[in-house]
This record gives C-alpha cells, sequence and structure tokens, in this order.
C-alpha cells in the first residue's frame, strides 16, 4: 500500500501537516515535479507560490536558479520528496546565501537517515512520512507521473490568478 495518490494527493496532506504560516510566507516549488504538491499547499495556506529551477547535469552537479527572495520573511521549499537528498541539499546551500528569510523543507516523503544533512540546511524539515531508510518514489505514490515545464509553470499561473482573485474580494 502507498502513502500517497499521486503528486497532489501528497500535497495536500503536508499542508495538513504544515499548517497554518505566519505574514511574509512564500511557497517555493521545485520546478517541475514538486509543483503539483507545492499548489495544493499553496492553495490551502492561501500563500503566494514561486518556482525553483533545480536541474542535474549528466556528471550529477545541480544547478538551482531561485527567484528574487527580497521581502519573503519565511521560505516553504516543496519538492515530491527526498529520496537522496541531493536537490534538496543544493537549494537549502543557494537559499542561505540568496536570503536571510527563514527557511523550512516541506515534503510528503522524507527518509530518517536523510533528516541529519537537511536539518543544517534549512531551518526545519517537515514531511508527512519518514520511513526509516530510503525507497524508491514508486514505493510512496500510486501513480507518478513526470510533470511537464510548461505545466508546472502554468500552475504556478493558475495559482497566482486565484490568489488575486481572492483578494479581490
Amino acid at each position: 500500500m502507498t502513502d500517497f495518490r499521486d503528486l497532489a494527493d501528497g500535497g495536500r496532506a503536508l499542508a495538513q501537516v504544515v499548517g497554518e504560516q505566519p505574514p511574509g510566507t512564500i511557497v517555493l516549488g521545485v520546478v517541475p515535479n514538486g509543483i503539483p504538491g507545492a499548489v495544493e499547499v499553496a492553495q490551502a495556506l492561501q500563500l503566494p507560490l514561486m518556482g525553483v529551477e533545480v536541474e542535474r547535469d549528466a556528471a550529477g552537479i545541480v544547478d538551482v536558479r531561485v527567484p528574487d527572495l527580497a521581502g519573503v520573511q519565511r521560505v516553504l521549499l516543496v519538492d515530491d520528496a527526498v529520496e537522496t537528498g541531493t536537490a534538496a541539499r543544493a537549494v537549502g546551500r543557494v537559499l542561505r546565501k540568496a536570503t536571510r528569510a527563514q527557511t523550512v523543507l516541506a515534503v510528503p516523503v522524507c527518509p530518517r537517515a536523510e533528516l541529519a544533512s537537511l536539518e543544517v540546511l534549512f531551518d526545519s524539515v517537515v514531511a508527512v512520512v519518514y520511513p526509516l531508510e530510503r525507497r524508491s518514489l514508486t514505493w510512496h505514490y500510486d501513480v507518478l507521473a513526470p510533470v511537464p515545464r510548461d505545466v508546472a509553470y502554468a500552475a504556478i499561473a493558475a495559482h497566482a490568478d486565484a490568489l488575486a482573485s481572492l483578494a479581490d474580494d
């Protein structure tokens, strides 16, 4: 039995664990596969959503491109899960240099073996499931389909429009 139906379901469960956030908080979703969960967290908590680009080259070098975080006081970094922790650690290192904001890694799945290496880079790490050991993400999700980048960015834009219309009401 898996923990989540799909990436969005993981995000809905994560939103319940993360709970209400202070003013000045944004959700920063890892493009592309972290976006379905990040959208769910941002919608549930009525927070702004931005994307962070994380790419690996053939040699395993991780390139991270973080948006401008001026004025942000708290960043909830949301991804589909932590498997090896490579991407989360890379983003954590870049966020430490890019902002003075409090940083929280929020993922549906984070193996306990990876917590120590992540807790030195983030102010806190929050997950729904903390398995003893690292497993393939297919162990945790019924459906784990890659998200096209254009779909991820369209979801970010749609969330911004929905949040703006809430503010107008």
